[in-house]
């Protein structure tokens, strides 16, 4: 269940973002219904006009670079820098009390 948490933008980017999902999720190797979108609605704090996304997600590394210059293409005219942070939570994610494998 890859967790897409977003800071540094409108509200209206994410909805943009979301209406991308069935590319996204070929894109990431993912069902749509798999994948979770989270508006931050937190204020970045930086010298250039930053957009800070978090990914949270089962080991992807094949897929990391791929995914992180799609953001990066998709908010280029949203902030100067993009940064997208990769957390691998493999087995230490539960859903319903239960782990995901």
């Amino acid at each position: 269940m890859p967790t897409i948490t977003i800071s540094g933008i409108e509200r209206k980017r994410m909805e943009d973002l979301y209406q991308e999902i069935d590319h996204i999720s070929e894109m990431v190797n993912v069902h749509p219904t798999k994948l979770i979108f989270l508006f931050a609605n937190d204020e970045v704090f930086s010298i250039e006009k930053t957009i800070y996304i978090q990914v949270e997600w089962k080991q992807r590394t094949d897929k990391e670079e791929i995914f992180a210059k799609y953001l990066k293409e998709f908010f280029k005219d949203d902030g100067d820098t993009v940064s997208v942070f990769f957390t691998d939570v493999n087995d230490k994610l539960f859903v319903n009390g239960r782990r995901m494998k």
